[in-house]
């Protein structure tokens, strides 16, 4: 089925148009699917048109084409691509949606060569624990054989047997999730990477180098220390939390540009948190109890559901949230936590974002009947989480650990 879509540069959207019945419910559930999610890397709904079902999607443009036109790349740029996909394919994940269509055609790539995943019209959340597997599974596979076509020959062999493991039938799948196959292919490809700018077809830029004058080598190191950070923590963490009720998405910290894209977030959908005013770290003093870095180690305020903090003011993605600032990266930066007592998922964040670059907060729990948190200071500069729960003992977390 070939529906209509239509770019416009100019206002940097695409318009996707339904022209039979069966097209307007594959964009009814296109829109309720990206309305439940906020990810940097799932395409931006803006705006539905007509009735229900719809007429037409409207879209944020991603103006660096998609994988089908994105040519030969070495296995580097494979597994760092591969791995960014993972990560998104995972948090989807957790959130209960299964994309059910990974193919080249869907994997868009913005012009910073990062991967966005797109048409959602075949999504689905699963009705079971048994369906989900299924589905999560399929997912895993179609994603491990995209890849397996875009590794050049000769590739990297651990990789490839992980991408095979990954596309085969399955028989132990607990260790064989996308954030499982996220980290294998950052360990067994030491050099994985996003593609170049200058490599990603744009209509703006096509032989422009990398943003900012950052250096290939220093945005291919960050990229894959990123990517293996987030990997192996969030890897842990599943393991670690099964007795916890499993696990959820990441929250995304963003720029001010795309805060409103998370504003009406279902309660199974991560927050959002976008930046309203300037942001540079504050360095803390001595670790002594309750430093100021850690703003009185108790849920900072949020009036008219804005986060006033050292490094900025931040908006909400839902005003129940419950926030804490601490230094979970054990340095003397704090940075946020976020729980949502709904559903008992708590996330921190090993960063804060910038107007260019949004973050992906790592989930370090899900605790029944969590309501408030608190941090606690250690001698270490190591702050601990405290997650206060209705009638029960505290629960006490350890970010780097998780």
């Amino acid at each position: 089925m070939v529906m209509d879509v239509v770019t416009d540069a100019e206002l940097g959207v695409v318009r996707k148009r339904a022209q039979t019945a069966a097209e307007g419910k594959l964009l009814s559930r296109e829109a309720t699917m990206l309305r439940a999610v906020a990810h940097p890397g799932v395409v931006q709904l803006l705006d539905v048109e007509g009735g229900e079902p719809p007429d037409g999607l409207v879209l944020r443009r991603v103006g660096g084409g998609d994988l089908a036109t994105l040519g030969d790349q070495c296995a580097e740029v494979v597994a760092g691509l591969g791995a960014a996909l993972a990560t998104t394919v995972a948090d989807l994940h957790d959130l209960g949606v299964s994309h059910k269509a990974i193919e080249a055609a869907h994997v868009l790539l913005d012009e910073n060569g990062r991967p966005v995943l797109c048409s959602f019209g075949r999504a689905e959340r699963a009705r079971s624990a048994a369906e989900a597997e299924v589905q999560r599974r399929d997912d895993v596979r179609a994603l491990a054989r995209l890849l397996l076509e875009c590794l050049p020959a000769g590739g990297p062999s651990r990789a490839i047997r992980t991408l095979r493991l990954a596309a085969g039938p399955a028989r132990n799948t607990r260790c064989r999730d996308a954030r499982w196959l996220a980290r294998q292919l950052v360990t067994s490809v030491p050099g994985a990477c996003l593609p170049d700018r200058a490599g990603v077809a744009s209509d703006d830029n096509p032989t422009e180098g990398v943003a900012g004058g950052e250096s290939t080598d220093a945005r291919r190191t960050r990229n894959v220390d990123r990517l293996a950070r987030r990997g192996v923590r969030q890897v842990a963490a599943v393991t670690l939390l099964l007795c916890l009720l499993g696990t959820g998405a990441g929250v995304m910290l963003s720029s001010s540009s795309g805060a409103s894209s998370g504003s009406q977030s279902s309660p199974h959908s991560p927050p959002s948190l976008g930046l309203a005013g300037s942001s540079s770290p504050v360095e803390s003093g001595s670790p002594a109890p309750c430093p100021a870095v850690d703003q009185g180690c108790g849920p900072v305020p949020i009036p008219g559901g804005l986060l006033t903090a050292p490094t900025g003011r931040y908006q909400l993605g839902a005003p129940s949230d419950v926030i804490v600032v601490g230094r979970w990266e054990c340095t003397s930066i704090a940075l946020p936590a976020v729980l949502r007592p709904s559903t008992g998922q708590v996330w921190t964040f090993d960063a804060w974002p910038t107007a260019l670059q949004p973050q992906i907060g790592d989930l370090a729990a899900r605790v029944p009947a969590a309501w408030s948190l608190r941090v606690r200071p250690q001698r270490s500069g190591c702050d601990l989480l405290e997650v206060e729960r209705r009638d029960l003992p505290a629960v006490t977390i350890d970010p780097v650990r998780t």
